[in-house]
């Protein structure tokens, strides 16, 4: 059975058996008119401009987001949804969670939040046919379809194949429906990224402003307790940056401070590679074994299960598998 094989057997199951959803928030969300956003893991930092413009240009009056949280992208644009208060249907690939971080369980308690899945207690671990049926939940019960970015050939490029309410954000010609007047004129971004750190996440955006100057916006955010996010932002114009990094460096000196070592962490490996280090578990060997008995190649295999080629070998050899 070949990739195109299994996928359409897989989409025609879960079209004939839906499978139950279980859910926790507010249910009276999925009355709303809903706006999907779906990702592929790894985008293009050239393609994450759109994104952000998108996301800052939602409104909690007027917007309601099905979203999941598996790739990074996607967590990003939970995590910025939240602090915005924009009302959010979860869509989960793996059980719910008993426990939440702060930021989630306020939005529960505001009613602004419903996390729902398929999967159930027994299911602790994001697999390739709960993320790929999660997405299709997502699709069926959006009004509307945004995709951050779809990798050519990938999932996502497939499952949204012939759908006619799909808006692409890499696009070029891509612009938010019905901007209001305050869009039109606001400031646009040049470049955008983030940074995280112990108290919070640091915003950096060069922005363009009407007359065609560049200038440097900062922004910090933390959490608050349980109550609310709170953001200090400055400003920094093309003509003083270096002023500023001469200050900085000033500062760096007298705390003695070292350069950061960039070195590849379990959290990068796992941007590249979500199950990365995992344990593997017997229902994923049994499906492990199964895929490579029907042909498929090792390359295959690591794209369904997430683990890098040396991780799929491995784990064959143990199985027992003398590999071709």
């Amino acid at each position: 059975m070949n990739n195109q094989q299994f996928e359409d057997q897989l989409s025609a199951y879960i079209m004939n058996n839906t499978p139950p959803l279980y859910q926790s928030g507010n249910g009276e969300l999925m009355s709303k008119k809903k706006t999907a956003f779906l990702c592929s893991r790894q985008v293009p930092e050239n393609e994450t401009v759109s994104i952000y413009r998108w996301t800052n240009q939602l409104s909690p009056e007027r917007d309601c987001i099905l979203c999941g949280n598996h790739s990074k992208m996607e967590q990003e644009v939970f995590h910025m949804l939240l602090e915005k208060k924009i009302p959010i249907i979860l869509v989960l690939a793996e059980s719910i969670k008993e426990e939440w971080s702060p930021p989630i369980k306020l939005a529960l308690e505001e009613k602004r939040l419903l996390i729902v899945t398929a999967c159930n207690d027994k299911v602790h671990r994001i697999n390739y046919q709960s993320a790929y049926e999660r997405n299709e939940i997502i699709l069926s019960l959006a009004n509307h379809i945004i995709i951050g970015y779809c990798r050519p050939g990938g999932n996502i490029n497939k499952q949204i194949s012939g759908k006619a309410n799909v808006t692409l954000l890499h696009k070029p010609h891509y612009q938010p429906a019905a901007p209001t007047l305050m869009m039109e004129a606001a400031d646009s971004d040049v470049m955008t990224y983030r940074t995280s750190t112990k108290g919070g996440e640091i915003f950096l955006d060069i922005k363009q402003d009407l007359c065609g100057q560049e200038y440097l916006k900062i922004t910090q955010s933390k959490h608050q307790g349980n109550k609310d996010f709170h953001r200090e932002t400055i400003f920094i114009n093309k003509d003083e940056i270096l002023q500023f990094k001469q200050e900085l460096d000033r500062a760096i000196e007298y705390w003695g401070l070292n350069p950061i070592k960039q070195k590849q962490t379990l959290r990068s490996k796992r941007e590249e590679y979500g199950n990365a280090y995992l344990p593997w578990e017997k229902s994923a060997d049994d499906y492990l074994l199964l895929l490579y008995e029907e042909g498929k190649t090792i390359h295959d295999l690591t794209e369904i299960f997430e683990r890098n080629d040396g991780a799929i070998r491995s784990r064959l050899q143990k199985l027992g598998v003398k590999l071709k």
